[in-house]
């Protein structure tokens, strides 16, 4: 952008004291059951369930997935099978649910109910409630970074189950 004039080249310059070169998600496949791991960790405590572990066929499915939101992704698809789906473990069929909501997102594919307006997007504002209250600290500020008031929170975590560690 810079070099476009779209970007001041001096402010450019002062921001760029340092450039780390990190490879996409998808070149190190090999990190992915690590990172889902601990993700998986991260989102069972900060909904108060207990922790489940990914057997080889679910780390098979991550593993293929091509990642194009690279860490961020693989966050919320765990988020979202923890929240989604049920069990002592997470199979590849739990990610094989999570992986598809692309498809329903684009209206493309799955079942018939998944291309219902309304199933989608309580789907999706799930996903997006939970996703907040694994990065925030507490209610409030998850609000606030989803642009709703706390009631307006308090209310869509009940019609979806949702529960949070801070109570």
């Amino acid at each position: 952008m810079a070099r476009l004039g779209e970007f001041r080249q001096d402010l450019f310059y002062r921001l760029n004291v340092l450039s780390i070169r990190l490879p996409a998600l998808r070149e190190r496949s090999k990190d992915i059951s690590l990172l889902a791991s601990k993700f998986g960790e991260r989102t069972a405590q900060a909904f108060a369930m207990p922790a489940r572990p990914l057997t080889q066929r679910a780390l098979e499915k991550l593993e293929s997935h091509l990642w194009p939101g690279n860490v961020r992704e693989l966050t919320n698809v765990i988020e979202q099978i923890y929240v989604r789906t049920e069990g002592s473990s997470i199979d590849a069929r739990d990610v094989d649910e999570v992986l598809g909501l692309d498809d329903e997102l684009t209206v493309r594919g799955g079942p018939p109910e998944a291309r219902d307006l309304g199933t989608l997007l309580g789907r999706v504002e799930r996903a997006k409630i939970a996703d907040a209250l694994a990065r925030t600290r507490n209610k409030a500020e998850a609000a606030r970074d989803l642009g709703m008031s706390r009631s307006n929170l308090y209310a869509k975590m009940k019609r979806h189950g949702i529960q949070s560690r801070d109570g």
